[in-house]
């Protein structure tokens, strides 16, 4: 066989495997934004409004890319959201892999209420597997700001969550059906006066499981159900840094009858001479009780993980108060599920 008839033969074969891939993508980007509008029907099927102003079909060759313009999604609760732009990302031979970028502002309305969050970056990794079923999520914020939902903005130089479904049978309310974790660093709070904590939050830092099954039903509805089967949130390791104060916790989390929050924490308090300090100046604290406060505290002391000292004590939510031992600190707004 002559060279030439070689790479003839070759050029063809490039030829059709290059039309077969084009074949290939434009069938999964088809599948892609097909997925998306079924999602939607779904939705709209369950009381939900999904709309987009326009939706576009990018990134041959190397990627696939669905652009929509305007999207926004109300639920049945009169819950929303929408932005300007949310791009979805996946590559052409794994495409149960889906990145959403939506950097910008974002409106947040629900009944009562509503609040604007602007991040400079807003990601989401998105995990299924070929079934389209959920297998982890990742949600990454930057540079954040949340107007509206207090007098003053919120800041946050970094947000990042994760959930994590676990597979289960026959779950009951001790089945850990998913992990999840919280991670926020550089938080600026608006001013809050009589506060004798910073403005300043360094980080925060929670991991914990969700036990019991979620029925399946409406949100509000599937909630009251699974706190009455019996399902808690644990908390493995909670971590804020709050100056003056810090603390390491792990605990329990969960609704009472009426649905307002309980908590039991087992915590570790760094930091309490500093506080003690900032009440007597606030005069909040007498200075002989604070001294006292002080001495006794530092007998309790023991080490943390780190080796640091610090103090053990119970931290409580219940019958709308917080509690740090039997002492109660503050009332804790009720909470309007609806």
């Amino acid at each position: 066989m002559s060279v030439r008839r070689i790479v003839a033969l070759f050029a063809a074969a490039l030829v059709v495997a290059a039309a077969g891939y084009g074949i290939y993508w434009f069938h999964v980007a088809g599948s892609l934004r097909k997925g998306l509008e079924r999602w939607a029907d779904q939705r709209r099927a369950e009381g939900w409004t999904v709309a987009w102003d326009v939706v576009e079909t990018g990134g041959f060759p190397l990627h696939l890319r669905l652009d929509l313009a305007a999207p926004r999604v109300t639920h049945p609760t009169g819950a929303s959201w929408r932005t300007d732009r949310l791009v979805a990302h996946a590559e052409p031979f794994d495409w149960t892999r889906l990145r959403l970028d939506a950097p910008g502002l974002h409106h947040l309305a629900w009944p009562g209420g509503e609040a604007t969050v602007e991040a400079a970056t807003a990601q989401a990794q998105v995990n299924t597997d070929r079934h389209g079923r959920l297998e982890d999520a990742t949600l990454l914020l930057s540079t954040v700001t949340v107007t509206g939902a207090t007098a003053e903005p919120l800041r946050a130089d970094g947000v990042a969550v994760t959930w994590d479904p676990l597979v289960t049978v026959n779950a009951t309310h001790t089945t850990p059906i998913a992990r999840f974790s919280t991670t926020v660093h550089g938080v600026t709070l608006p001013a809050l006066p009589g506060l004798p904590l910073d403005r300043a939050i360094g980080l925060v830092e929670v991991t914990g499981h969700v036990l019991g099954e979620v029925p399946a039903a409406p949100p509000i509805e599937a909630l009251a159900r699974w706190s009455a089967d019996g399902g808690t949130v644990e908390l493995d390791h909670v971590s804020l840094e709050w100056a003056p104060m810090a603390l390491e916790a792990q605990g329990t989390l969960a609704l009472d009858p009426a649905g307002q929050p309980l908590a039991s924490l087992a915590a570790k308090v760094r930091g309490f001479g500093p506080l003690m300090d900032r009440l007597t100046e606030a005069g909040t604290v007498p200075a002989d009780t604070a001294n006292a406060a002080k001495m006794v505290l530092s007998l309790m002391a023991r080490p943390d993980s780190k080796g640091r000292p610090a103090v053990p004590v119970p931290i409580s939510v219940q019958d709308g108060a917080l509690y740090l031992g039997p002492a109660q600190v503050a009332r804790m707004p009720p909470v309007n599920w609806r």
